[in-house]
């Protein structure tokens, strides 16, 4: 797991809510994947998560807030790039 810890997989209630709240479906791979096992953290010492917190967002709307706006950059990321390269 090289330094990454891992909470209990979300469970299938956890995902449907999850994907209501942020109106998406996880792919079908990933899906299976959290069910199995959820990446939160790099482990003691690091200071950067790398893993969506997608369980603590179904009670606290910073972390919502949070996804949100990682997800509207990536957005915004692929649009610029792909204006420039066209």
């Amino acid at each position: 797991s090289k330094g990454v810890l891992f909470e209990e997989g979300l469970t299938h209630e956890e995902m449907v809510q999850i994907e209501a709240k942020f109106d998406f479906r996880f792919p079908p791979d990933l899906a299976f994947f959290y069910k199995k096992a959820l990446p939160v953290s790099m482990g003691e010492g690091e200071s950067k998560v790398l893993f969506p917190a997608w369980r603590s967002t179904l009670s606290d709307e910073k972390s919502t807030q949070a996804i949100k706006d990682f997800s509207e950059q990536i957005f915004n990321h692929i649009v610029t790039f792909n204006y420039r390269h066209t």
